[in-house]
């Protein structure tokens, strides 16, 4: 079990805040909250070890309830409201075998509320906060109205399981209780930082604008951001390494469309997406083979049961939830990261639209053993600098796309003394294979008596790069 493996840390913790602007009555907030915790089964969820298995149990009644903070009186409640984020995420990791979520209504001020709630993935995904959220507000109106009793049931994991994969069997189930073992989660724990990077109004309206192009063109905006960020991705890491053969993780969120779409639970599946790059490709040309990418594993990821993600070294999260209101009154949310990831992946890239103003926002979670000494803020610089490129021309070939950024450029040219010398758009492969075809009676390489053209320099090196593949090496 990945939890225990990772010591008491909140490496799987989901801490979202939810700061709420109204005259919201905290005793209706509560009764609404417990109602939801009692009729969502996920809520309820606890793990147990029984002769060293862990397994999932659904409580008859839930162990938590609401905690009422007052931060009001502070000097600066904003600073002070950090702060005890901050600790609650770090300090109090969920112990899985009591409850698996933490949840308190803070005060701030006349009208100015903050929701805190933290639910450890193995109970929750990003789907199901946007569902809990939704089903709180409006069980809180309900309750303002005196009329919390017409609440309605909730789709239970359990009745969702059953329906996606047909009846299970029970092994060493104690009457009264429903169980069913513990998927497999994480292996190694490692310390993880997150930048904030807010792509702000112009560059959003750009993207909105974009998916309006007509080699770009989605079902829905949803679905191009996805295949937008694909190529951006591809792009970057191509960029960077040289390697023609991307591959990354993308989570879907797995529900069962119909009266199971809406189910809370950890459903979630981490999908393998590949794009090749091939030599003379423009954005456009990699946009039609991420969509028809996205499409696959549409079409083939009705799985009945979350899957363990697999070691790529990055995942792309596109979180299709939004925060608006909570039952009328304004809402700002924020994904509160834990310091901790689950050692899966060096780099993970979410882009959101929490508050559902159109502006668009990527977090850039890091390894910090793969990203130490500004190597992150680095990174996330050359990714907006690749991004904007794309934007400004989705014909743009994918060769002369560049990494620095037009100060990193200013820098290595006072560095160098002098100005670096125009070069053609490519790698060196690219060129080499451009000159082999061009000139292959050329020589390429010579050394005391002997001589290679780019024709026999091309011919050995596909020689020795086919033995080596048959061997097993790769990227």
């Amino acid at each position: 079990m990945g939890q225990e493996l990772a010591g008491p840390v909140p490496c799987y913790d989901l801490a979202f805040t939810f700061e709420i602007t109204g005259p919201l009555r905290p005793e209706v907030f509560e009764a609404a909250f417990l109602d939801v915790v009692e009729r969502c089964d996920s809520l309820r969820l606890v793990i147990k070890e029984e002769g060293g298995v862990p397994r999932q149990r659904v409580l008859a009644a839930g162990r938590r309830g609401l905690q009422h903070v007052d931060l009001a009186g502070a000097a600066d409640p904003r600073a002070a409201l950090a702060s005890w984020i901050a600790a609650r995420v770090s300090e109090h990791p969920l112990d899985l075998s009591l409850c698996s979520f933490d949840s308190a209504l803070i005060r701030l001020g006349p009208e100015q509320w903050c929701w805190y709630f933290d639910q450890h993935h193995i109970a929750g995904d990003g789907w199901s906060f946007g569902r809990l959220f939704r089903e709180l507000a409006a069980t809180y109106e309900l309750a303002l109205a005196g009329r919390l009793s017409e609440a309605p049931a909730l789709p239970a994991f359990e009745e969702y399981v059953r329906a996606a994969a047909g009846p299970r069997p029970e092994i060493g189930t104690p009457t009264g209780d429903r169980d069913s073992a513990f998927p497999s989660a994480g292996d190694a724990t490692v310390r993880e930082r997150r930048l904030v990077r807010p792509l702000g109004r112009s560059r959003s309206a750009r993207l909105r604008a974009l998916s309006r192009h007509e080699d770009l063109r989605a079902l829905s905006y949803p679905l191009f951001l996805l295949q937008f960020f694909a190529v951006a991705t591809a792009v970057y890491l191509h960029r960077l390494t040289g390697r023609r053969e991307i591959r990354m993780g993308v989570p879907f969120h797995g529900r069962i469309a119909g009266p199971f779409e809406d189910v809370v639970g950890l459903l979630q599946e981490v999908q393998l997406l590949e794009l090749a790059v091939e030599p003379g490709d423009t954005v456009s040309n990699l946009a039609a083979r991420s969509s028809r990418e996205v499409w696959r594993i549409l079409s083939s990821s009705r799985r009945t049961e979350p899957t363990t993600p697999a070691s790529e070294e990055v995942l792309l999260n596109l979180p299709n939830v939004t925060f608006a209101d909570f039952a009328g009154l304004p809402t700002h949310a924020e994904w509160h990261h834990t310091g901790y990831g689950d050692g899966h992946r060096k780099l993970f890239l979410h882009v959101h639209d929490f508050d559902g103003t159109g502006e668009l926002t990527l977090l850039f979670d890091g390894n910090e053993g793969a990203f130490p000494h500004g190597r992150l803020e680095r990174s996330a610089s050359h990714f907006l600098h690749v991004l904007d490129q794309l934007l400004e021309d989705p014909g743009r070939r994918v060769d002369a796309v560049v990494l620095p950024t037009e100060e990193e450029r200013r820098e290595l040219l006072a560095l160098a003394g002098e100005p670096a010398p125009e070069l053609p758009p490519g790698t060196l492969v690219d060129w080499f294979e451009e000159r082999a075809t061009r000139d292959p009676s050329a020589t390429a390489l010579s050394f005391r008596d002997r001589a290679l053209t780019y024709a026999e320099l091309d011919a050995s090196a596909n020689r020795l790069a086919h033995r080596l593949r048959r061997l097993g090496v790769g990227p």
